[in-house]
């Protein structure tokens, strides 16, 4: 993947036109910002969670070494952030969790161009307030490159049939 893209749906959801926006917009962001915003929807996981694949996405696709990205994982139904770096001082486990519990609506409508344009303005205000200080899920013993460790929503947007 190019980390410049910033934007990949690799379950083809997001219409040609709204994926230019959505590149746009979170490029914008990463500029502006000075991490790297990412986000990314697929629909196989490789036998990988959600955690794993989001994080291992980040790590081994040149991305900045602080940022954020958001998975959106249609094969298990989930929606993943994770942070690294910096990027830890803003995007705690407590704001994470309000992030994914504000990201259920649109994913739920099966609005992932609405999920992912919310992803954008939730880290435009978080990131322009000052950080909320270090994940209380990061051991002292953590990876070069320390990543939030808090659970997914599982079954985030599933449907509803009636």
């Amino acid at each position: 993947a190019d980390p410049a893209e910033k934007f990949y749906d690799y379950a083809h959801l997001i219409s040609t036109n709204d994926e230019l926006r959505l590149r746009e917009e979170l490029q914008q962001l990463s500029t502006s910002s000075g991490f790297d915003v990412a986000a990314v929807i697929m629909d196989d996981n490789e036998g990988y969670s959600s955690a794993d694949y989001a994080d291992d996405f980040y790590d081994y696709n040149g991305f900045a070494d602080d940022g954020v990205l958001m998975l959106i994982n249609m094969d298990d139904r989930e929606v993943y952030i994770s942070a690294c770096g910096e990027a830890m001082s803003y995007f705690t486990d407590g704001v994470v969790d309000d992030m994914t519990y504000d990201l259920v609506e649109p994913l739920t409508d099966g609005d992932y161009d609405g999920a992912v344009s919310l992803f954008v303005q939730q880290c435009s205000v978080i990131l322009q307030a000052p950080p909320q200080g270090e994940s209380s899920s990061v051991s002292t013993q953590t990876p070069p490159m320390p990543r939030n460790t808090h659970w997914p929503i599982f079954m985030a947007f599933c449907r509803v049939s009636t």
